[in-house]
């Protein structure tokens, strides 16, 4: 099973997203070498680096990466991994709750935040050949 990385709580996002929703968590940790793909651009990201629906985060051999997301979710990403949040619904005043995260090799620990709380069953973490149930707070896994 991959380590546990240790990721700080949720700061808010500096505002201008280029959209009101684009905006669905932030880096909190980087070491060795990341990547974020986003739109054909490939970023280095540095913490505080907004994180955008369908961002598609990547390390190296040497490289591991903390977000944490609007609702308060962790994703610790470990050595050679690829990881995409491709939905992300947070507005529990409208009952509005998803999570979809894809997990394309390498190591992650999850850790639930509210939606994972509030509604487990709009939590899907899919790794090749399969979707992880979300029923408790936190679980690692690994995709080779």
């Amino acid at each position: 099973m991959a380590a546990c990385l240790i990721v700080g709580c949720w700061a808010a996002a500096p505002a201008g997203s280029r959209e009101p929703d684009a905006t669905i968590g932030v880096v909190k940790t980087v070491s060795g070498t990341a990547f974020i793909d986003r739109r054909g651009a490939s970023l280095t990201p540095l913490a505080g680096l907004r994180i955008e629906l369908g961002d598609r985060l990547r390390t190296g051999a040497d490289g591991a990466l903390g977000v944490t997301l609007r609702d308060g979710t962790l994703i610790a990403l470990g050595a050679d991994t690829q990881f995409v949040v491709e939905t992300f619904a947070f507005k529990p005043q409208r009952g509005l709750l998803g999570f979809v995260g894809r997990l394309l090799r390498g190591d992650a620990v999850y850790t639930s935040g509210e939606i994972g709380r509030l509604a487990p069953e709009s939590v899907e973490f899919h790794v090749p050949g399969g979707v992880v149930g979300v029923r408790g707070t936190r679980f690692a896994a690994r995709a080779r």
